[in-house]
């Protein structure tokens, strides 16, 4: 039986004021969806939070070793400078994915409205570039068209959540985006 390639999945977490409204389904889904992963020995993470203030992007790390986001560590706040997150999360991916296959999911409720250093077309070239090289992308849009919004900047695959909405009440929120190989029971 092949081995099969390790996998790193980045998520770039929006972390903008307008997340609060979402914060608890937020926290919820990511967490979920971690743990979910953690069953496998075959991933790894790369967080990047980000807002006007600040893009964090961690190390990536065993999927065993990352931290649960909670209340306190959570904050929305600020504007939302998507391409730039984007673009510095795929350009870290670059030299970190050591042979990885890449998974690159992006979270967010809003539009682009603080980038300062890449445009929707530089993101859209880096993100056709990437699904050339065999990188999978993810677009998770709340009370957005998650569809309309991932194809303009070059993702195929996009969910429209529905975060914050009464019907959704369990943390789904990132389930439909999972790795080759990931099941989920009862869905």
């Amino acid at each position: 039986m092949a081995k099969k390639r390790k996998t790193l999945v980045c998520i770039v977490l929006d972390e903008t004021g307008s997340m609060e409204r979402f914060k608890q389904v937020t926290i919820s889904g990511y967490n979920e969806y971690v743990d979910r992963l953690r069953d496998e020995k075959k991933f790894s993470l790369m967080l990047t939070r980000f807002n006007s203030a600040s893009i964090e992007i961690g190390e990536p790390e065993p999927i065993k070793d990352a931290t649960r986001l909670t209340n306190e560590t959570y904050n929305p706040d600020h504007l939302t400078p998507l391409y730039d997150a984007v673009a510095a999360t795929i350009k870290k991916a670059e030299k970190t994915a050591d042979g990885q296959a890449v998974l690159v999911v992006i979270m967010t409720d809003g539009m682009e409205n603080a980038s300062r250093e890449y445009t929707r077309e530089d993101v859209f070239k880096m993100i056709d570039k990437k699904e050339e090289d065999g990188w999978q992308f993810a677009y998770l849009g709340a009370n957005q068209d998650a569809y309309i919004e991932g194809q303009k900047l070059g993702v195929q695959l996009a969910a429209p959540s529905t975060m914050g909405k009464p019907r959704l009440q369990r943390p789904l929120v990132l389930w439909p985006i999972l790795p080759e190989g990931i099941q989920i029971p009862g869905l």
